[in-house]
């Protein structure tokens, strides 16, 4: 019984994280860099519902260093239209920011990423509760190169 349980518990979890039905985002940018940065932040704002990421692309036309950071200062400027929803309507979404001012918060990891290629992040560990404000936040970035940079990031907001 304790097994048939078990189960059953795995494969409703499973459904619960594939469910095409939840509305789902997309903030994504192509910037052409000269000896610059690029950053995207995904920030919470007091009216928005809960944010759960799912994952985060990024395409580097050179070599390059990608990070993950959490909850630095809430960002204000260069707010990014947010693709979306796919699936149905949904609580009050976060805003996104490229170019973002957000500060530097906690950096999580640093990734080397080789010319030409694109990393693919497992966000899932990711998550905004509902209405917690500008530092409630997570951004995906690279330093500075000379090259094209494509990021994006994928979320559930419920």
């Amino acid at each position: 019984m304790f097994y048939t349980a078990l189960l059953l518990l795995t494969a409703l979890t499973a459904l619960a994280q594939t469910n095409p039905l939840v509305p789902r985002y997309q903030a994504n940018k192509t910037t052409v860099l000269s000896g610059t940065a690029e950053k995207i932040t995904v920030q919470a704002t007091a009216g928005s519902g809960a944010v759960a990421f799912e994952e985060a692309d990024i395409y580097c036309s050179v070599a390059c260093v990608a990070t993950v950071s959490t909850n630095g200062a809430a960002a204000s400027t260069t707010t990014l239209a947010i693709a979306g929803p796919v699936g149905v309507m949904s609580a009050v979404p976060p805003v996104a920011f490229s170019a973002s001012n957000v500060g530097a918060g906690t950096v999580l990891k640093s990734f080397n990423i080789a010319a030409g290629a694109t990393l693919v992040l497992d966000m899932h560990a990711f998550y905004l509760p509902p209405g917690a404000g500008g530092t409630a936040n997570v951004s995906v970035g690279v330093a500075a190169i000379t090259g094209t940079v494509t990021i994006q990031i994928q979320w559930v907001n419920q």
